[in-house]
């Protein structure tokens, strides 16, 4: 069996693959950068390198680069001479949750509504969970929400152990669950500072969330001049925290752009070219 055309979603471990594809099927390829991979401060710098150079034998094998994000877009096209598709990551907007439903939910936490900042994310470095911690723990409560087995995650317990504001939570996948926690923040606070467009980012917009992000090309392509920053090297995090009620956030335009239903068309888009191009 051979199929018409080829998205490969993520090049971890996509590279040497492509190979393989390319040269046993010849079917014309696209693949999804997803995130830079090899920036990542989680993995050691034998993985990084090994990482990088997977994306570019990924990039080498393919007829298309696709990425979700300008940031990603950019950096492809100083590093790459290869067709670009942005096509952006998508999100659905949930129903908000009754008062008694919030209340309910957050007070399992020990959590009261406007009375605390949010984090969800997975437990690593590039995503600055220490950094926001040390900066903003002694003025409010923060639900953090991940997964704390990592190293990382253990280390952050060790350092803060016994305060009480940091109201630590494992991954947590449901919905309502994730729904309550982002309704009933003060604001969300988005540490990431490596990859594309972040799916949690998109969440915490469709949850008409007040987000303050780290200051980087990718947050700041998603966000725009509605988005509220800081970053490692100042002090910025108190002094918003300090402001929260003066931020006044309204994300329906920016989500408009982020519709499965355009998205899943422009893929559609790409797999027809693909199919009908001369391999």
């Amino acid at each position: 069996w051979k199929p018409d055309s080829h998205i490969t979603l993520g090049t971890t471990s996509s590279g040497p693959s492509l190979l393989w594809q390319k040269w046993f099927y010849r079917t014309n390829v696209a693949v999804h950068l997803d995130g830079l991979e090899w920036k990542r401060g989680k993995y050691s710098n034998s993985v990084r390198k090994y990482l990088k150079l997977s994306e570019k034998i990924a990039v080498k094998c393919s007829d298309i680069i696709i990425s979700d994000n300008p940031g990603i877009t950019d950096y492809c096209n100083m590093n790459y001479k290869k067709p670009i598709h942005e096509i952006s990551y998508g999100t659905e907007i949930h129903k908000r949750l009754t008062k008694d439903e919030l209340n309910n939910i957050l007070i399992k936490f020990g959590l009261k509504q406007n009375a605390f900042a949010l984090i969800i994310c997975r437990l690593v470095p590039e995503n600055n969970v220490l950094e926001i911690l040390t900066e903003l723990i002694d003025e409010t409560p923060i639900a953090v929400v991940g997964n704390w087995s990592t190293r990382y995650g253990q280390n952050i317990l060790n350092l803060f152990q016994g305060n009480v504001n940091l109201v630590k939570i494992e991954s947590e996948y449901d919905p309502i669950i994730t729904q309550a926690l982002r309704q009933g923040s003060s604001i969300y606070i988005h540490g990431h500072s490596v990859g594309g467009t972040n799916p949690g980012l998109l969440q915490a917009m469709s949850a008409d969330c007040k987000i303050v992000a780290h200051d980087n090309i990718f947050n700041r392509s998603v966000l725009g001049s509605k988005g509220v920053y800081f970053s490692t090297y100042d002090s910025l995090l108190k002094k918003i925290w300090l402001n929260k009620k003066s931020i006044e956030q309204d994300w329906k335009d920016k989500l408009k752009s982020h519709d499965w239903k355009q998205i899943t068309k422009k893929y559609s888009e790409v797999a027809e070219y693909l199919a009908l191009k001369k391999p």
